[in-house]
C-alpha cells in the first residue's frame, strides 16, 4: 500500500471510530467532538470547533470570494453600492477599493451561510456556487448578526457535507501530530469508559 492509500485508511478510521459536531459518538467520552481535537489538539470541545469552523470558514470564504469575481451581476450589485458609500464620503475614486471590500464581506457572510448548513446532520455546501444556490443577498449582509438574522443554511443535493470537510482537514494534518492525538483519545477513552 502507498503512503498516501494509508493515510486515507487512517483518517476513514478516525471519521468512523471518534465523534464530531455533527456526529457524536454515542459513548460517553470525556470530550464529544473527537474529531475537532484531533485536527487542533485543544482541551475543550469549544475550543477545538471554533478552531476548525475558522479554518472551513476561510476555505469557504476562498471559494466563494473567487466565485463573486465571476458573477457580472453579483459585481454591478456591489459595484452600485460601492460607488454610492465612496460618493456620500466625498471620495469617489474609492470606488474600486470599497467594491472588493463588499465583495469580501459578501463572501464571508455567504460562508457563514454554508457553515450553517454544514453544521445540520446530512446537509450539504455547493463545491462550486453558482447564481442558483447562492443564498445571501447584499441587503442581508447588513442584517447578519442582528435580531432580523433568521436565515438558515440551505441544504444542497450535491456538495461536500461536514464530514467531507473534515476529510480535507485531517488529510492537510501533520501525520505525527495526528497518530499521537489519535493514541491520546483512545487512552483517554479507555480510562474514561473502563475506568482504568
Amino acid at each position: 500500500m502507498d503512503e498516501v492509500t494509508k493515510k486515507l485508511l487512517f483518517h476513514e478510521y478516525i471519521l468512523k471510530k471518534f465523534g464530531n459536531a455533527v456526529e457524536e459518538e454515542k459513548e460517553k467520552r470525556s470530550l464529544a467532538y473527537e474529531v475537532e481535537y484531533l485536527l487542533e489538539g485543544k482541551t475543550s470541545d469549544q475550543e477545538n470547533l471554533e478552531a476548525v469552523l475558522n479554518k472551513m470558514l476561510l476555505i469557504r470564504m476562498g471559494l466563494n470570494f473567487v466565485y463573486l469575481q465571476t458573477d457580472t451581476a453579483k459585481q454591478a450589485e456591489a459595484g452600485a453600492m460601492a460607488l454610492a458609500l465612496a460618493t456620500a464620503v466625498a471620495l469617489p475614486m474609492l470606488e474600486p477599493v470599497v467594491k472588493q471590500v463588499l465583495l469580501a464581506a459578501w463572501a464571508f457572510g455567504e460562508s457563514v451561510m454554508d457553515l450553517r448548513s454544514l453544521m445540520s446532520p446530512e446537509n450539504c455546501v455547493a463545491s462550486g456556487k453558482t447564481a442558483e444556490n447562492w443564498q445571501l443577498s447584499l441587503s442581508s449582509l447588513m442584517k447578519m448578526g442582528t435580531s432580523e438574522d433568521t436565515q438558515e443554511g440551505a441544504d444542497v443535493t450535491d456538495g461536500w457535507d461536514y464530514k467531507s470537510y473534515l476529510r480535507m482537514l485531517l488529510f492537510l494534518e501533520n501525520g505525527d501530530h495526528l497518530t499521537m492525538r489519535t493514541l491520546d483519545r483512545v487512552e483517554q477513552n479507555l480510562i474514561y469508559e473502563k475506568g482504568l
